[in-house]
């Protein structure tokens, strides 16, 4: 007789993990692994957004496919013959060649003839005669099956297939998407306020507020009826009252501080109402958009997310300092050169630039010309961060030790650098344990 205790049964995790970062993560190790990533949520949590931000994160193509629409031949193809066979011929949205991620949404409400086939792709990455492509992983995004949502349970066979996250809707993680994407500041005031903003109340409607707002006429905003009925649509009674009074707070053309990260250096229009508030003086205002730049830019997450989205380059970060009050630009600069993530936006390959590329590429003249400007001398500390991190993950760091080719560039390094930008890299070599060797510089 057997000794062993019966097998656990398998359920789905009961732990709801918050739409963000995380996610996101684990969605990377999923599509490395071409194992099915299944996103369970309610509806409006940001599940499909996620997925978008997966395959921009991964830089690669995302398909989404609405199984509520879809017929079999939608998935399996048509037949026809060919040399007396029948062979199908795959819909034109399967993939062919590349790399990337198809998410079926709405398996749970598909019926069964449409499940059969997506369990064929997920099980053999086939459809009859079309083959997945190597580079290609699939996912989906289904409503729980709570007794809220008009769903079908998933079987064994089909949930045995996936990595299976339950999600659930987070203010923090969604305030930091929120401030990347352009949300009324108003309507992520009322959010970070009030605990219960989520309660009764999914992202998805909080967005859509958003975009009603930031679509008002300057006249309709005047028009408390109109905005009323407007949000009463998409919001309920309480919170329509609370975001009211919050538009009411917020002034000056509702500059959003993502809007000029986005395009302050190409948008004329919106350079000038910058222009406007400092020439009439309206300092408050001027901190309070400087308060929020500082956030973004102090936050690994929020930068990571506008790096993605390529929605920050340092041309507008750097045409928005020339505009501000000079006491309102250190600040900024500071939080981006603390960001840990923030060195990257200088596009220098730090191991090329060890080698062969510091003055064939032009690094020399560079930091010279940045350290002369003002406005530039976050560059400058971005450099020497960036530098810092390649040298202590260098993996031929004994090597570099022990020979002067590496030490010398050190050496020119510390010399073309003024002495208020020279510390960190000190610091960091004497850590290290190497010694540059220092050269007689040009005054």
């Amino acid at each position: 007789m057997s000794t062993h205790s019966p097998a656990p049964a398998v359920t789905n995790p009961v732990r709801a993990i918050a739409i963000g970062s995380l996610p996101v993560r684990i969605g990377m190790v999923c599509h490395r692994a071409r194992r099915p990533l299944l996103l369970i949520g309610p509806p409006g949590v940001g599940k499909s957004e996620l997925f978008e931000l997966l395959a921009r994160t991964l830089g690669i193509e995302l398909r989404i496919v609405d199984l509520s629409l879809c017929e079999p031949s939608d998935l399996v193809g048509l037949p026809h013959q060919r040399d007396g066979r029948t062979v199908f011929a795959p819909p034109a949205w399967l993939p062919t060649d590349g790399e990337g991620i198809i998410v079926f949404e709405e398996l749970n409400r598909a019926e069964r003839f449409i499940q059969g086939p997506v369990l064929q792709l997920l099980t053999a990455r086939r459809l009859n005669d079309y083959a997945l492509p190597p580079g290609w992983s699939c996912a989906a995004a289904i409503n729980p099956d709570d007794g809220n949502h008009d769903v079908r349970p998933l079987d064994a066979a089909m949930l045995s297939r996936f990595v299976v996250l339950n999600v659930c809707a987070d203010r923090r993680e969604w305030l930091h998407w929120a401030r990347c994407n352009g949300v009324h500041p108003a309507v992520m005031s009322v959010v970070a306020a009030d605990a219960a903003a989520f309660e009764h109340t999914s992202p998805r409607s909080w967005k859509h507020a958003s975009d009603l707002v930031l679509a008002l006429l300057p006249q309709e905003r005047a028009d408390r009826e109109l905005v009323h009925e407007t949000l009463a649509g998409v919001l309920p009674e309480a919170w329509v009252v609370v975001l009211t009074e919050s538009l009411g707070r917020v002034r000056d053309g509702d500059l959003i501080a993502v809007d000029l990260l986005r395009r302050c250096a190409t948008d004329a229009e919106l350079k000038a109402r910058v222009v406007l508030l400092r020439e009439h003086g309206r300092t408050d205002v001027l901190r309070a958009l400087a308060d929020d730049l500082r956030e973004l830019m102090a936050s690994p997450l929020d930068l990571q997310r506008l790096c993605t989205q390529h929605d920050f380059a340092l041309a507008n970060f750097e045409c928005l300092l020339g505009l501000l009050p000079g006491d309102l630009r250190e600040p900024l600069q500071d939080a981006l050169v603390g960001n840990p993530v923030a060195a990257r936006v200088l596009e220098v390959d730090f191991a090329e630039m060890m080698t062969t590329g510091y003055q064939d590429r032009g690094h020399d003249r560079r930091i010279c010309e940045w350290q002369r400007d003002d406005l530039l001398h976050h560059r400058v500390r971005l450099f020497v961060a960036g530098l810092c991190n390649h040298l202590r993950t260098e993996a031929n760091l004994q090597t570099l030790r022990c020979t002067n080719a590496g030490r010398r560039l050190l050496g020119r390094i510390l010399g073309d650098l003024r002495p208020q930008f020279r510390q960190p890299l000190l610091d960091c070599l004497a850590g290290l344990g190497l010694e540059p060797i220092l050269a007689d510089r040009r005054p």
